[in-house]
């Protein structure tokens, strides 16, 4: 498997929509996910702790996607903003980084303030924190190049920024993973991990970062299982959490449990291609490759050109002896 594609995609939202991190006092969550499971946005919300909620209602209409989005308060339901979004039908991830960049402008605009409940009051800093998310779900070197400067800008913008040090901590570990001396990346990274612990102690995804530190340099397998666990116990809504400690487990040989931490992860972000490739991970360690293979294809229905999917496509037509011609 590609080093690249080892961990997950650290998307703080629950939803298709880079929005804000669930540590937040903000959630999106799309309708169309909540009339299927019957369960009232502001349920979620109360569960996740959070004050008010995004309802985003999805439709196609020839080339084009629309979007109504509203905010509404979790006490009462009451409607606080509504907008129509429309954007080009193009891949998956384009259309959800498109919509994420219109709607938190959108609320710019609205509060005249960085999104209320955010950990910066910044809003600069706030957007340079969505665009370096935006590179880090790449999955590539220079996905990862990107990202990191822009965690880097946030941080500038914002010394107090704990989420930008978490994501400049994922970002500098998972780049650091496919190097030949890996060291000062996750050094890098764990200098990161414990600036966001300082200033947020409570910070989920500052858990998992040092989780996946501890999994992938320090090889310290009990460290991991306990950040990964305390990170899910301060923040069950994020889905990084779930799904990295997902591939932990799927490592150890915990296949079952791996699967029932991706389906959570899955279910928390149905359309991020990177879960959905890793997905098939329990079944490529236990040489059921049929299933895996489903699972990279549906993470190329998101998102064709996504490298991670192709590459462990690859991996396993190799194993299996598979010619040009029938890979393709």
């Amino acid at each position: 498997m590609s080093a690249t594609s080892q961990l997950a995609s650290p998307r703080t939202s629950s939803t298709a929509f880079p929005s804000y991190p669930t540590s937040a006092s903000w959630l999106v969550v799309p309708s169309s996910l909540t009339a299927k499971k019957k369960t009232d946005p502001r349920v979620a919300g109360r569960e996740l702790r959070v004050s008010a909620v995004i309802t985003a209602s999805i439709s196609q209409v020839g080339n084009q996607i629309e979007v109504d989005a509203e905010l509404a308060d979790v006490s009462d339901g009451a409607r606080l903003w509504g907008q129509r979004f429309t954007v080009p039908s193009r891949n998956l991830a384009t259309v959800q980084t498109l919509l994420g960049f219109q709607i938190a402008s959108a609320l710019k605009q609205k509060l005249s303030i960085a999104p209320k409940g955010s950990p910066t009051s910044v809003p600069e800093a706030y957007k340079s924190l969505l665009l370096a998310r935006y590179f880090f779900n790449q999955r590539s070197r220079e996905g990862f190049n990107k990202a990191i400067q822009n965690f880097e800008q946030a941080i500038a913008l914002d010394p107090n920024f704990a989420a930008a040090y978490s994501g400049l901590a994922n970002a500098s570990g998972l780049r650091a993973f496919s190097d030949s001396s890996p060291k000062p990346g996750f050094e890098k990274a764990r200098q990161a991990a414990t600036r966001a612990l300082e200033l947020d102690p409570n910070l989920a995804e500052a858990y998992t970062s040092n989780a996946m530190i501890a999994a992938l340099y320090d090889w310290n397998w009990a460290k991991a299982e306990a950040s990964f666990r305390r990170a899910i116990e301060l923040n069950p809504g994020y889905s990084t959490a779930h799904h990295w400690y997902a591939i932990h487990l799927a490592a150890m040989g915990q296949f079952d449990t791996a699967r029932v931490e991706l389906g959570k992860a899955l279910e928390l972000d149905p359309l991020s291609p990177i879960i959905r490739s890793n997905s098939g991970y329990p079944d490529y360690y236990q040489s059921r490759f049929t299933p895996a293979i489903a699972a990279y294809r549906q993470a190329l229905e998101l998102n064709p050109g996504f490298a991670v999917a192709h590459q462990d496509l690859a991996t396993i037509f190799h194993l299996q002896g598979n010619t040009k011609e029938q890979m393709e």
